[in-house]
């Protein structure tokens, strides 16, 4: 599936999901204020027949990220609504405007930070001081740097990922992290860090992380930019022996 497309996709659930939150808050809001005028209904009020709902067919609307958005950012307006919600909200609000970004740059061909790359920055780093007890914020790091990576913020990115092995080690994205560690520290020919980094993926085993397989293959080769010849050779051969089985 395309990125445009699971971009898409998540933006439609966004938009559902803003929506039930904003919605809910005006709910709420509006029961507290307004006094009741008019007799609770009951089931022998309802009508005998239900009434007929018009059928619509044909091909769905395209789900329009910019609604989802706009309705986050109404509901982060509210000076009342649920700490853990508007947490929530904002998590959410970020990732669709690192995404949207994202296709951005790949549409356009460009590596430096654009409008809302900047926003989701923003919001990932107010978020992570904010709720520094949010329950998913080893997740709102990992998307930080990732937006850092991705518009081209090399040492940012790195120290982010960095935080996250030292205050989560046992976060579900620890593989992922220490791979993309090893690739940034090998990016900068920091060759003994990167293959710390690596080692880290591997001691996972090959069930404990998606990137198992290219973590023994930088391995390799971080071993070889060092000059060890030999551990290298015995790394490549692991990797063909993985690969064999």
């Amino acid at each position: 599936m395309s990125g445009a497309r699971q971009f898409a996709l998540r933006a439609a659930a966004a938009a559902g999901l803003a929506a039930v939150l904003l919605g809910a808050a005006a709910l709420v809001a509006g029961c507290a204020s307004a006094p009741r005028t008019h007799a609770v209904a009951t089931i022998g009020d309802l009508p005998k027949e239900s009434p007929a709902l018009p059928l619509e067919t044909g091909v769905l609307p395209a789900p329009d990220p910019s609604a989802a958005m706009a309705n986050y950012r109404q509901f982060l307006e509210l000076q009342n609504s649920d700490p853990r919600l508007r947490a929530e909200a904002m998590r959410r609000l970020a990732d669709l405007n690192l995404e949207g970004g994202e296709l951005e740059r790949m549409a356009r061909e460009l590596t430096q930070v654009d409008a809302q790359s900047a926003a989701a920055i923003q919001l990932y780093t107010t978020l992570l001081k904010a709720y520094p007890d949010y329950p998913r914020n080893d997740q709102v790091l990992y998307q930080l740097a990732r937006a850092y990576d991705t518009t081209g913020q090399s040492e940012q990115a790195l120290a982010t990922f960095d935080q996250i092995v030292a205050h989560y080690p046992h976060s579900r994205d620890i593989g992922e992290v220490q791979f993309r560690r090893g690739e940034l520290l090998f990016s900068a020919q920091h060759y003994p860090e990167a293959q710390h980094a690596y080692e880290a993926v591997l001691a996972l085993g090959a069930n404990g992380s998606g990137f198992y397989q290219q973590s023994l293959y930088k391995h390799a080769w971080s071993q070889f930019k060092q000059g060890m010849n030999p551990e290298s050779l015995q790394s490549f051969a692991d990797l063909l022996d993985f690969m064999l089985v």
